[in-house]
């Protein structure tokens, strides 16, 4: 039906990453880009289009929260997000491998191709993962050439490597403060 019966939240909200636009429904974050020089969101017109007889709310208050449960210092295991999204049964495929490679783990276009059980699908699982319609909550920065490079970005390859550095930042703060707690317990327990 094209949406109709869904109410859409909408607003910006910034991101270590820039400003956010994060759209949700009462079933969950269906769509977050970020903007690109110009102001633009990446994809937006065709959510828009997809989602046309749906209601359009702005809800800046609520992209904010949102944000800051996206971004906030607490283990992810302690976040609890919903995600409301739609693509062909290839894309949530590679989505879910996505999902399932792990936090702070980079991969290749072939090893999610092989992951999903297509290994001749290099170009199709690139595709898809530029398909993905809720940026860093579906790592799709975290797709990686076979030789290591990069590769593209729907929203800016310096943005895929400021994301990269920001995790790989966060990883090495958290082990630094597990071996600081551990230290501390070993010496307190002497």
């Amino acid at each position: 039906a094209r949406g109709r019966g869904i109410t859409f939240r909408h607003g910006i909200a910034e991101s270590p990453f820039g400003p956010a636009l994060i759209v949700a429904s009462e079933r969950g974050i269906a769509f977050l880009a970020f903007a690109d020089e110009a102001g633009g969101f990446a994809g937006l017109d065709e959510f828009r289009a997809a989602w046309c007889e749906a209601d359009w709310t702005p809800d800046e208050a609520g992209a904010r929260r949102i944000a800051a449960t996206i971004w906030s210092d607490r283990a992810a295991r302690q976040r609890r997000l919903t995600l409301w999204v739609h693509g062909s049964n290839f894309q949530l495929q590679v989505w879910r491998a996505l999902l399932a490679a792990g936090q702070h783990s980079t991969v290749s276009y072939q090893q999610l191709a092989h992951a999903i059980g297509r290994d001749s699908a290099c170009r199709a699982v690139g595709s898809a993962v530029g398909a993905n319609p809720v940026a860093w909550l579906i790592p799709c920065h975290r797709v990686l050439r076979a030789n290591g490079a990069l590769g593209g970005y729907r929203w800016g390859i310096e943005r895929k490597q400021a994301m990269l550095g920001w995790e790989l930042a966060r990883a090495v703060r958290s082990a630094s403060r597990r071996r600081l707690s551990a230290s501390r317990a070993s010496a307190g327990s002497r």
